[in-house]
């Protein structure tokens, strides 16, 4: 049988600052767009697109990152701000 590690207690688990929001709507929009784009891009192993598509993957993911930005100006500066916080 598995044995079971044990969980630890609430007050061992570590602190999290309270999350703000970085990332506005659109931006979000974005990133999930162009996750799910990505996702569906490639065809199976066998499909005889496969290799073209394989060699072009990130040329067409830097395409879509300049179609659908995935930082606007606003959004950029609170994770440049939130990077300094934590270096």
């Amino acid at each position: 049988m598995y044995r079971e590690s044990p969980i630890p207690a609430r007050a061992q688990l570590p602190e999290h600052e309270p999350t703000q929001q970085l990332f506005c709507s659109s931006c979000q929009r974005n990133q999930e767009l162009i996750c799910q784009i990505l996702s569906a891009y490639l065809p199976d192993e066998d499909d005889p697109e496969y290799q073209d598509r394989y060699e072009h993957a990130e040329e067409y993911e830097q395409s879509l990152k300049r179609r659908y930005p995935v930082v606007c100006r606003s959004c950029q500066v609170k994770v440049d701000q939130r990077l300094q916080q934590q270096s």
